[in-house]
């Protein structure tokens, strides 16, 4: 551990020395030589000099960074966010005529063994499918998520796309909670839930509470008690069904259906969803007094594949590990690694795990992994390529897109499967790639939407135009079902 100051008197430096000692820091140097520990910054006030220092060290080093402000004549709450936005773990203020230096030092002192413990947690092996690579983003999200499991009983919200490991991230909370004993993991699915079973899946069932009813059956929340329950895709959770959960989940207590006994049960809450809660609460889908609840805790947005580039091919050797377990692991060309970092991921994890899978199905066996392994349906096609190409649909900048491809000569047929691809394809994105929800909306059946996308595929006329349009599409639908 180590100190940078600006223009302190030898008695300042003196009193901090012995505060930190008093805390039970270890001895530090003060000449900026130490290459290791965490980082103290000591100023009068905020200044350009500093932020230089805290990313220069945050960018060298993954120790944390701190700052204690020393009379200060500035806007504490300015220069409080100033040195946080530029990387500094925490900031303190210390009139040193007033208050010891010890409880700073002691609180650093706290920082400093939690961020160690983590780091610690980093080598234990119920992490290997999380830790699988190195990107810095993944790496501080996972180290925020274990704190939340090991050192709080928090309920936690998982925001994210489809695919990015949201179950996942919730089996490892409930794998490290501290909590001794613990009970069970147990998971309810919100997307299917109907209204006249919720009752029962929720809250359980007394015999003879209804037709059918031949024994009593305890609800999630029940099975949940001393462990923890993940609610898993919340934001499809029917309006009418929200207000069910309000008081279990605030106070731990419900009813069983046909019983007059209150019950309570003591559980984590996980919830996940791919939905903007904010936004549906706003819209009036969700109900603010269920958001509250839920949020309550720690909320954590895990980022999609495409922020976290430096994964793809650490996570594309996991998977084919998985897939080649009694013999050596084929390599990849380069010009296979340039197509798997160029392409999109709108399904994420999911989605490469998915396509290393159709990948290992066309190796023969022996020699590296190819391009011409990736199906042809997903397969780039070079510029440079001699293949054919369609005729060009755009005539004109200004002009529609009905316009340009009838001043491009298309037929009336072909105008009409490229409007059914397009329709397709903004449907899929307004609802997130949800299957039944993209065929109500578009009134059709899910078998209807498959076999009119795998005929755009095989289309020759319109092979560019539904690449570009249905990107990465295909990937999620089969996934879906």
């Amino acid at each position: 551990m180590w100190i940078w100051s600006c223009k302190l008197s030898n008695e300042i430096e003196d009193r901090i020395i012995s505060g930190f000692r008093r805390a039970g820091c270890d001895a530090f140097s003060w000449d900026g030589k130490s290459e290791s520990g965490p980082k103290i910054g000591v100023a009068d006030s905020w200044n350009p000099k500093i932020e230089d220092w805290i990313r220069c060290q945050r960018s060298t080093n993954q120790h944390p960074t701190f700052v204690i402000y020393l009379d200060h004549c500035g806007s504490p709450q300015a220069d409080a966010y100033a040195a946080l936005d530029s990387g500094a773990q925490d900031v303190y203020f210390w009139n040193d005529a007033i208050d010891p230096i010890d409880a700073i030092g002691k609180s650093i002192r706290a920082h400093v063994d939690r961020q160690a413990s983590l780091d610690k947690l980093f080598l234990d092996k119920r992490l290997q499918n999380l830790c699988i690579a190195c990107d810095p983003l993944w790496k501080t999200q996972i180290k925020a998520i274990l704190q939340a499991a090991v050192y709080s009983k928090a309920t936690v919200l998982l925001l994210g796309q489809s695919g990015t490991g949201k179950e996942l991230i919730a089996s490892t909370i409930h794998e490290f909670d501290s909590r001794d004993p613990k009970g069970r993991w147990v998971t309810l699915d919100c997307s299917t839930i109907s209204k006249e079973l919720s009752g029962s899946e929720f809250f359980g069932h007394v015999k003879g509470a209804f037709t059918g009813a031949t024994a009593d059956r305890s609800g999630a929340f029940a099975l949940a008690d001393g462990g923890t329950l993940f609610l898993d895709e919340i934001g499809e959770l029917p309006y009418a069904l929200q207000a069910e959960l309000l008081r279990v989940i605030q106070e731990g207590s419900f009813k069983p259906v046909g019983s007059n006994l209150w019950q309570t049960s003591r559980f984590r809450l996980i919830s996940a969803t791919n939905r903007d809660l904010e936004a549906d609460v706003a819209a009036g889908r969700f109900r603010s007094d269920l958001y509250y609840r839920i949020s309550g805790g720690a909320v954590f947005q895990l980022p999609a594949l495409g922020d976290r580039p430096k994964d793809i091919l650490p996570l594309v050797d996991f998977f084919l590990r998985q897939h080649f377990t009694d013999q050596a692991v084929p390599t990849r060309t380069a010009e296979l690694d340039e197509y798997l970092m160029d392409r999109k991921y709108p399904g994420n994890i999911r989605q490469l795990k998915a396509l290393v899978a159709r990948m290992v199905l066309n190796h023969p066996g022996a020699g590296p992994l190819t391009l011409g392994m990736v199906p042809a349906a997903e397969r780039k096609i070079s510029d440079n390529c001699s293949a054919p190409k369609p005729k060009p649909l755009i005539a004109s900048s200004k002009a529609s897109p009905i316009e340009s491809m009838v001043a491009s000569g298309l037929s009336i047929k072909e105008i009409g499967r490229w409007a059914e691809i397009s329709a397709i394809q903004h449907a899929m994105e307004l609802d997130e790639f949800n299957l039944p929800k993209v065929s109500k909306r578009l009134q059709c059946s899910v078998r209807a939407l498959q076999l009119k996308l795998a005929a755009a595929r095989e289309s020759t006329e319109l092979t560019e135009l539904a690449s570009k349009e249905l990107d990465g599409a295909d990937d999620e639908l089969e996934q879906s079902v």
